[in-house]
């Protein structure tokens, strides 16, 4: 009885030691996945069997999260820090989670946009030059029409006032040719009165 009595003792202190241990790296791995490291795992094998269920589901739960979020937060926190200082030439290195996978799909659409932005904006500035170089033109152009007709205008008056003082003295001519036809005329009576 003695015998038994100490197997039994024996026994529980090897499943409470072994209940211990995993224990013990159930808070190690608690603190590997506070630290950013989501692939550690509790290994130990409790003999509690509500300890095996507890240490199976967290295993399971760690699992899932390194599938759907990825192995190290930090490189995902690193990239995203480069993210936010507007620096989008880094990826999360070795990318199997899905936020690790849509970080880096992100990043490069970023870096798509941010390149498409840059080549519209190059676009714009260089139809922006053309457009000013456009409307220089097309301002020298119209200074120059508008001293054009200015100059127009000016050989117009000009060209008025000739002809005024062309048809003044067309008038003045005709005045004086009838004056002389007049003075004929008389000269012309006083001869024939003469004869």
């Amino acid at each position: 009885m003695a015998k038994a009595i100490n197997e039994n003792i024996t026994k529980t202190k090897n499943a409470l030691e072994q209940d211990t241990k995993a224990v013990e790296q159930s808070v190690e791995t608690a603190k590997e996945i506070e630290s950013g490291n989501l692939t550690a795992r509790i290994t130990a094998i409790p003999a509690n069997p509500q300890l095996i269920e507890l240490k199976n589901v967290l295993n399971e739960m760690l699992k899932v999260l390194e599938t759907k979020v990825g192995s190290n937060m930090n490189e995902i926190n690193r990239v995203f820090d480069s993210y936010k200082a507007l620096d989008f030439t880094t990826e999360v290195k070795n990318a199997k989670g899905e936020v690790e996978v849509t970080t880096n799909v992100l990043g490069k659409e970023i870096v798509g946009m941010l390149r498409q932005s840059s080549e519209f904006a190059n676009l714009l500035a260089s139809e922006s030059a053309k457009l000013q170089s456009a409307v220089k033109n097309l301002t020298d152009s119209s200074a120059s029409q508008a001293s054009s007709l200015e100059e127009t205008a000016a050989a117009l008056e000009e060209i008025t006032s000739s002809m005024q003082n062309v048809s003044h003295k067309t008038s003045e001519v005709i005045a004086q040719s009838e004056e002389i036809k007049n003075v004929t005329s008389i000269i012309g009576d006083i001869a024939d009165q003469i004869n």
